[in-house]
């Protein structure tokens, strides 16, 4: 894939701009920089060693392999059934669920899933979580969960709604909103304890809903139907979409920049809120049910016969990256580098690039604003472990460790952690712990010392009828 950039730079902000952007970036393999027009202020400059510290025009062509070309990844989590949403706290920690109240989570970034309990046979359709303790899922029949150890155990919230939940987003660990059947909106500023209802002005089913702060939101859903809020759901207004197809699904960058997704292969963009929607065009007229945007210019669109759509320029155009006719893709998100995609017959996809990567964007001078992409770095922890006694060995997720305790365990990615302990003569000590970014967490594990039975018995010997003696034995 080549992107094309032309930058003015009329001093030497370009070694500092370019030259150390350039080494800030690590994947060489990855990049080729050809500067095709030069014009400098001195000569005999040597563009290996200096880079041009000149005035400068150039024309900059931007090769990514792999990086911008990124491929999905198949993840087994041992399920065929529908996978309505999927959340991700950050890389490690992520929920998926579905049909007949379907639960599972992974604190190793979908290596292995485990289902968790939720305690309902109704589907789930949506979930969000703040981090990666704190999450509140929807779903049919007015099914409101809430947990806030990982999912360890689900508590229903109950409301006087009985209708079938569809979309959820919180803008904080206390503030969130629910949208549903006949229009229903619901409201919480206590982490769900208790819901008001907001009144939408609709009776349209309302399938999702996004906001980008605690004023600012958009709700989406049958006939075309688009609301907004800039009170945090006092009151909404209808938006003129211009379409009356089902929408499925909408995403906000900022208070201005946003999309929406439906039927009929429908993509709707708008620059000032909503007050205008612009149609673009993507050539497909499949259903289209959810978008993410990693910034202004970089996002994603997912739907059925297996459609993942991408565009680099804001929706001007869009590539088909993937197309899998059999499966339907209900709903794509991102968490830490990864982005996420569910859909039927359990079908889970991790795109473990495409974030690693800052946006370029197609023919645009860009003067000295310009920034090369980066790589991503991720904040790791460290988990300090002793055991009563000491000495024990140490397994960690699984993994024998090369070290007994205490121990310290150093550059490990924020999430979940099982630890077991084992020890001769004790008994076999785990528990299950949460490393933060940037943080020292510490665990001491008591180990129970195993009962020792001592059988004490004596045998009799006897030759040709007589005794000779006793032996005992323990």
């Amino acid at each position: 894939m080549i992107r094309t950039i032309k930058i003015h730079l009329k001093d030497k902000k370009l070694k500092n701009d370019i030259v150390e952007k350039v080494y800030q970036y690590r994947h060489f393999e990855n990049m080729y920089i050809i500067l095709l027009q030069q014009d400098y202020n001195q000569k005999g400059v040597n563009m290996l060693q200096r880079y041009i510290e000149a005035v400068a025009v150039f024309t900059i062509f931007i090769l990514f392999s792999p990086l911008l070309c990124a491929e999905w990844t198949p993840m087994q989590n041992g399920e065929e059934d529908e996978l309505h949403a999927v959340c991700f706290a950050d890389n490690s920690n992520g929920w998926l669920i579905g049909t007949k109240g379907l639960i599972k989570h992974t604190y190793n970034g979908g290596m292995s899933w485990t289902t968790q309990n939720s305690g309902t046979s109704n589907d789930l359709n949506d979930l969000y979580f703040v981090n990666a303790l704190v999450g509140w899922i929807v779903g049919d029949n007015g099914t409101i969960l809430y947990t806030n150890n990982a999912g360890v155990t689900w508590i229903p919230l109950h409301t006087e709604v009985s209708s079938s939940l569809r979309g959820i987003c919180f803008t904080n660990p206390n503030e969130g909103w629910i949208v549903g059947d006949f229009g229903i909106i619901l409201h919480t500023v206590d982490s769900g304890k208790t819901w008001i209802e907001q009144y939408s002005g609709n009776s349209v089913t309302l399938e999702d809903v996004h906001f980008v702060d605690s004023k600012n939101g958009w709700a989406v859903g049958l006939n075309g139907t688009v609301l907004h809020t800039t009170n945090g759901g006092n009151s909404w207004q209808a938006q003129v979409s211009g379409v009356s197809d089902f929408l499925y699904g909408v995403y906000f960058c900022n208070q201005k920049e946003g999309w929406v997704v439906g039927d009929n292969g429908t993509i709707l963009h708008t620059s000032d809120g909503g007050a205008v929607w612009n149609k673009n065009t993507a050539n497909i007229s499949y259903r289209l049910r959810k978008v993410y945007f990693a910034d202004l210019n970089q996002g994603w669109v997912v739907g059925d016969s297996g459609v993942i759509l991408h565009t680099m320029n804001s929706g001007e155009t869009w590539e088909t990256e993937t197309s899998r006719g059999h499966i339907s893709f209900y709903d794509i998100s991102h968490g830490g580098t990864n982005i996420w995609i569910v859909g039927s017959k359990g079908t889970i996809l991790r795109n473990s690039d495409a974030l690693t990567a800052q946006t370029i964007r197609l023919n645009k001078d860009v003067g000295t604003d310009f920034v090369l992409p980066h790589e991503t770095t991720i904040s790791t922890g460290r988990l300090s472990i002793d055991s009563k006694p000491r000495g024990a060995k140490i397994y960690l997720n699984g993994k024998l460790l090369e070290y007994r305790t205490p121990a310290t365990v150093k550059d490990l990615i924020p999430g979940r952690y099982e630890i077991k302990v084992v020890k001769r003569n004790y008994g076999t000590t785990r528990k299950y712990v949460y490393v933060s970014e940037n943080e020292a967490t510490s665990e001491m594990l008591k180990m129970p010392k195993r009962s020792i039975q001592i059988s004490i018995f004596t045998a009799i010997i006897v030759i040709g009828g007589i005794t000779i003696g006793a032996v005992s034995a323990l």
